[in-house]
């Protein structure tokens, strides 16, 4: 079964540039936890269960034989997007699973009024309203083939409503990391299987856009590591950067302290971003905060929490 797994896994790598692209919006792009965010969403590195969101791989680097987190913010003031995810090691591998939800309440219906100029109608409310729901259920599985090698695997299933119409949709992610004291790499293959595509009940459907990340860490010092990564994303294949700097004082094992600068995807135009944040674990209880200066004004100046708990 492991040696299947690599040669997909290889294959998957060799092949990704021929993958069909789509603009189909997930949740996962706005980042699985605030210790993510605060490095710059570079995946695969978090060491929390909230990695089956990026990398299934990381699940393997979580320092607990169960694990929760949990993820919850407010975007652009009525979005509201959370997230729960768990991991359990095992003998034969480390399970996990998790949904995030995106979603939007008391959206007006709206109605066209064209009898005082056809060309430049009015949008009037009906006085009704309906909700908008996006979200994503991953289960994952993970299981290392060296002491520094690991691997992932995630089933994905979409699911979105809007008003009357709703839409579900399966696919598949890959992951890879290497990890060890000095130096990590990360390698994530999100919508891996083409063909798969969401389909609305109206009849019509969007092809889940596959995304790449590539991402580094290394270890300066004794007490600071530097990360960086590459994300290819979108149906223009549009590349984002990102880079983060994380230090863990010597005489403060238990914070940790973290900025970068991320690039992300808005409506096919790249946009940048600086992040900073903190990080507090006491025993089995880990709390992490971010804020993020962005170019994009509906992410400029939002705060993220997010808490984790190992058993």
């Amino acid at each position: 079964m492991k040696g299947l797994f690599l040669f997909f896994v290889g294959v998957c790598m060799g092949c990704s540039s021929l993958f069909a692209q789509a603009e189909f919006f997930q949740g996962t792009n706005l980042g699985s936890s605030a210790r993510m965010i605060r490095m710059a969403n570079i995946e695969g590195f978090s060491g929390l269960s909230s990695t089956i969101f990026d990398n299934p791989a990381g699940m393997m680097i979580v320092p607990a034989q169960r694990h929760l987190n949990f993820f919850y913010s407010q975007l652009m003031q009525e979005v509201e997007y959370k997230n729960v995810a768990g991991t359990i090691q095992t003998p034969y591998g480390v399970f996990g699973a998790g949904i995030m939800l995106t979603e939007v309440s008391g959206i007006p219906v709206t109605t066209q009024d064209i009898s005082a100029d056809p060309e430049n109608p009015l949008f009037l409310e009906t006085g009704e309203y309906f909700d908008y729901l996006n979200g994503v259920m991953k289960f994952s599985y993970g299981f290392s083939q060296s002491e520094h090698l690991h691997f992932g695997l995630s089933g994905s299933y979409y699911f979105t409503k809007i008003h009357t119409y709703t839409g579900s949709g399966m696919n598949v992610d890959a992951g890879m990391l290497y990890d060890t004291p000095v130096f990590g790499a990360s390698i994530v293959l999100r919508n891996v299987a083409s063909g798969l595509k969401v389909k609305y009940s109206n009849g019509s459907s969007e092809t889940l856009s596959l995304q790449t990340a590539y991402g580094a860490r290394y270890r300066l010092m004794p007490d600071l590591q530097v990360y960086g990564q590459v994300k290819i994303v979108g149906g223009s294949k549009k590349m984002a950067n990102s880079f983060a700097a994380v230090y863990t004082p010597y005489f403060l094992p238990y914070i940790t302290i973290s900025g970068g600068y991320k690039e992300f995807l808005v409506l096919k135009e790249v946009k940048g971003g600086v992040t900073l944040g903190v990080g507090l674990t006491l025993g089995s209880i880990s709390a992490d905060y971010a804020l993020e200066q962005s170019d994009h004004p509906e992410f400029n100046g939002k705060h993220y929490l997010s808490m984790g708990f190992a058993f």
